[in-house]
């Protein structure tokens, strides 16, 4: 009797309306033997841009698609680069609109933290479909709080909320401990990690020194606001130090705060030579040909440790910074891929300064060795069969409904203010509103001086464009 429940205990799952249920017969999870999963949904807001996040969701949503008999959706998808290379996969890939929505209840959505609101927006309707928020980015909280008016808000709350449902799980210890300084309530640190796809042994992709008398480096990664001051403070360090060789600096990226990168400033010392993006054998191939050691973090830092190129992880920061400390990828820990400076300190791993880097690289010639150190630590932590079992657990397990998410105090006054705003701006979405209390907020905070100044030029501006507007002489 007891082993027949045992066998009973294997989590059960739901592909159609006959409710079928199958057993897995790789992953064992603590879910009871009631518990059904209709599909899993890897969700983004519409437009976004983060390629690590798509990157990371086709892996895993691929992975379980072709692995288990469960269906797989990945829906509001603006990155066909990335996708292209899933389209004969068993992956669904379409957009939410009010004509398949329904098609969703009961299914588990894999959302980011501060994309909440944006997946709330595009499935109202639905009860009892389950929501996995994941912390994906140590500055994901922030981006969250921002959304919300302070004095109807309670993140502690949520963390309660999030807790009881068993429905959070964390990218790596960065995001745990970015976590922890926001509220007193305790979560354990369970981890949705980044994955890649197991490299093979055999590649032997690491090249020697492109040039000993040349220092040749790279950064990979989007130049967008969560990311630009991460590269400029890798730019002002090596511009700081005493290096009589020639510096080349391949940029490979590119996003909306290029142009905070000043090229005069660091010229003629450091060549700064842009390639906007590059993509997979492409961008390998550039790589090996090119550079001695990437700069990178996130997805980009393990895909470029699975070619064995010595892999370099920074400190994370949405404001400029000074601060000359750098990680080896093969002395992370915990699946960490970027640090903010005030956490570096609480980690045990072991961090470099720049110039003991490039003396590693290039006086001790250790290129190679540092390749393959990296690329061994991408290939024994981060591989997805290493950790297909803990985001099963985190996605089979997670209890939140939609339904429990729209009762939380702090979510039904998010939701009040946001009907508030449609009856005014009736076509507008929920991220017109996020922009809408921003800049409510940044007026609500200048002075009355300012304030009143403010709109007294917006008045102005109106009564131009009103009445002189194509009137000449």
């Amino acid at each position: 009797m007891e082993k027949e429940k045992s066998k009973r205990s294997n989590f059960l799952l739901t592909r159609n309306k006959n409710a079928r249920t199958i057993r897995s017969k790789t992953v064992e999870t603590s879910a009871q033997k009631d518990d059904v999963l209709k599909g899993i949904v890897f969700y983004f807001r519409k437009k976004v841009s983060a390629q690590g996040d798509f990157s990371l969701y086709y892996k895993i949503a691929y992975y379980i698609s072709e692995k288990y008999d469960i269906p797989v959706f990945c829906v509001n998808n603006s990155y066909p680069e990335l996708q292209k290379q899933y389209f004969n996969s068993r992956i669904t890939f379409c957009d939410i609109t009010k004509d398949n929505v329904k098609q969703f209840e009961g299914m588990t959505f894999v959302v980011a933290f501060n994309q909440l609101f944006c997946l709330l927006e595009e499935i109202f309707l639905l009860k009892k479909a389950r929501i996995l928020p994941l912390f994906l980015h140590p500055y994901i909280i922030e981006w969250w709080e921002s959304q919300f008016e302070k004095k109807l808000y309670n993140f502690d709350r949520i963390v309660k909320m999030l807790k009881k449902n068993n429905s959070f799980a964390f990218q790596d210890e960065a995001n745990y401990f970015a976590f922890e300084r926001h509220t007193s309530i305790k979560l354990y640190p369970r981890y949705f990690p980044v994955v890649i796809n197991t490299p093979d042994d055999n590649m032997n992709y690491c090249p020697d020194l492109i040039n000993k008398t040349e220092i040749n480096c790279a950064w990979l990664g989007r130049l967008d606001p969560d990311k630009i001051y991460s590269i400029i403070n890798f730019l002002d360090v090596l511009y700081s130090l005493n290096i009589e060789k020639n510096i080349n600096v391949h940029i490979i990226g590119d996003g909306a705060a290029k142009n905070r990168i000043d090229i005069n400033k660091y010229t003629p010392k450091l060549r700064l030579i842009f390639t906007s993006y590059l993509y997979g054998e492409k961008r390998n191939e550039y790589l090996m040909n090119n550079v001695d050691f990437v700069v990178a973090m996130g997805v980009s830092a393990i895909d470029i440790a699975s070619i064995k190129l010595p892999t370099i992880l920074p400190i994370v920061s949405t404001s400029s910074f000074y601060k000359d400390v750098f990680v080896y990828f093969n002395n992370s820990i915990n699946y960490c891929l970027g640090w903010k400076s005030e956490d570096i300190e609480k980690s045990t791993f072991r961090y470099n300064s720049l110039i003991e880097i490039i003396n590693d690289i290039y006086e001790k010639e250790k290129k190679q060795e540092i390749g393959n150190l990296c690329f061994f630590q991408a290939k024994n932590v981060f591989s997805i069969e290493k950790n297909i079992s803990q985001i099963m657990e985190c996605i089979l397990s997670a209890r939140l409904t939609v339904r429990k998410f729209k009762r939380n105090p702090s979510i039904v006054n998010q939701i009040f203010l946001f009907k508030l705003f449609k009856l005014f701006k009736k076509n507008e979405g929920y991220l017109e509103y996020v922009s809408f209390h921003n800049r409510f907020t940044r007026f609500s905070n200048l002075s009355t001086k300012m304030k009143i100044k403010k709109l007294y030029n917006k008045i102005i501006s109106i009564l131009k464009n009103k009445f002189l507007w194509g009137k000449t002489g």
